[in-house]
């Protein structure tokens, strides 16, 4: 299978890293939840999460609801205790998947690289341990709850399933080339974001708009000459705000949402 993550996306949650600093967003990485995808769970048409209570009770310690859009952030609770045990990253029992883009960590083997980009995969407790230490950054890292998965076999589709089914034999995605300076720029304006509230929906669908545009082949230009009053424009930025209110805010009826 192929596996991605979504980046655009903050949802109503954040993690507090360290102390005096904003927590950092949560991120909606795509339909399928960590653990699923660790276990290979997700595969199974009828998987059901256990149904035991305590399990349901349990609270992730640094884990913020924000649906209530009532946190005050002097009030929340910081502990600096960071587990030093170095194990796999298979054995990470984080509910999360962590991503940071620290060159000088990396050059360091902090994380595993993801191929030969300038991003990598490092364990929960590493990345607390380092932004607690002032050696990783938070607008150097990101956070996602879920990540998004393409199957592949030779029965699915014309090209064998995976994302180049989605290139190639749907054309619903495409592969674009960017330089640096355009990743950074994108990191840097997603990184702005701010936790997902009734109050920054709108500023973070802009930014979400406008991160896509900047990774479009044209580099966006055709999008900052486009009218976007148009209708279609209109369509899709109207259904993008709907299902983040409906799914990722869970706030349906109450946010108006205007064509």
């Amino acid at each position: 299978c192929t596996v991605g993550a979504i980046l655009n996306h903050p949802m109503s949650a954040a993690i507090e890293c360290k102390e005096s600093e904003d927590p950092l967003p949560i991120r909606y990485g795509g339909p399928i939840d960590i653990e699923t995808w660790r276990d290979g769970s997700y595969r199974d048409e009828y998987y059901e999460e256990d149904g035991d209570d305590d399990d349901d009770d349990e609270v992730y310690e640094g884990f913020l609801d924000y649906q209530n859009n009532e946190v005050n952030f002097e009030d929340l609770a910081f502990d600096d205790d960071v587990n030093d045990e170095v194990v796999g990253f298979e054995d990470d029992e984080s509910s999360f998947l962590w991503i940071h883009r620290s060159e000088p960590l990396g050059l360091k083997n902090v994380g595993t690289r993801l191929g030969s980009s300038k991003f990598w995969l490092i364990k929960e407790d590493e990345a607390l341990e380092h932004i607690q230490a002032g050696t990783l950054q938070l607008h150097d890292t990101m956070v996602f709850s879920s990540v998004s998965i393409w199957e592949k076999g030779a029965e699915l589709g014309q090209c064998g399933g995976g994302l180049r089914e989605q290139v190639d034999g749907l054309h619903s995605m495409e592969v674009v080339e960017v330089d640096d300076d355009q990743m950074d720029a994108v990191w840097q304006l997603l990184t702005k974001q701010n936790v997902l509230t009734k109050e920054s929906l709108d500023t973070n669908i802009d930014a979400t708009i406008k991160a896509w545009d900047m990774m479009s082949t044209d580099g966006g230009e055709i999008a900052q000459n486009h009218d976007r009053r148009t209708s279609k424009v209109r369509l899709a930025t109207a259904a993008l705000k709907a299902y983040l209110a409906r799914n990722l805010l869970g706030d349906p009826l109450n946010t108006p949402v205007e064509l």
